[in-house]
């Protein structure tokens, strides 16, 4: 779980940083723009890349449990981070090609530890997902993500 250490201190960076933006931010400059384009394509690769993480370790999960509806969660939530990983590549390429809103759009509905999540909730009996952190990290990075693209916006 090392590599979710090092998502979830750059998450809490970023949150930081978000929370608290400098007069560099604050400017209309288009340095400031650039930096704030350069910051929101790492936070998305960085999204991009737990989501791909994630969708490995669940090949791991699924073949250490002997527990059907578990499997069948697991599953669930490897579907929803293959297609949010896929989206976030494009709103790389909407980043790139300054289409903001459209990023905005990719980004949002790249929610893939928010449904991840409830797969577990709604399953009967209720269980604990093992992907709690993984999808906590990814949301954060979401999030952060889009709140820089609102800033470049």
């Amino acid at each position: 779980m090392a590599i979710v250490s090092r998502y979830a201190l750059f998450a809490a960076f970023a949150v930081a940083v978000l929370s608290h933006p400098s007069s560099s931010h604050d400017s209309a400059g288009s340095n400031s723009s650039a930096d704030l384009s350069g910051f929101a394509r790492r936070v998305i690769e960085l999204a991009a890349s737990i989501g791909s993480d994630t969708f490995r370790a669940i090949d791991e999960l699924v073949s250490e449990t002997k527990d059907e509806e578990l499997k069948a969660d697991l599953n669930s939530c490897q579907t929803v981070y293959g297609i949010a990983s896929y989206t976030l590549n494009k709103a790389l390429l909407g980043l790139k090609n300054k289409s903001y809103v459209q990023v905005k759009n990719l980004i949002g509905s790249a929610d893939a530890g928010v449904k991840c999540e409830d797969f577990f909730k709604k399953s009967k009996p209720v269980k604990q997902s093992p992907l709690t952190k993984r999808n906590a990290i990814f949301e954060q990075l979401r999030s952060a993500a889009l709140s820089v693209v609102d800033l470049i916006m």
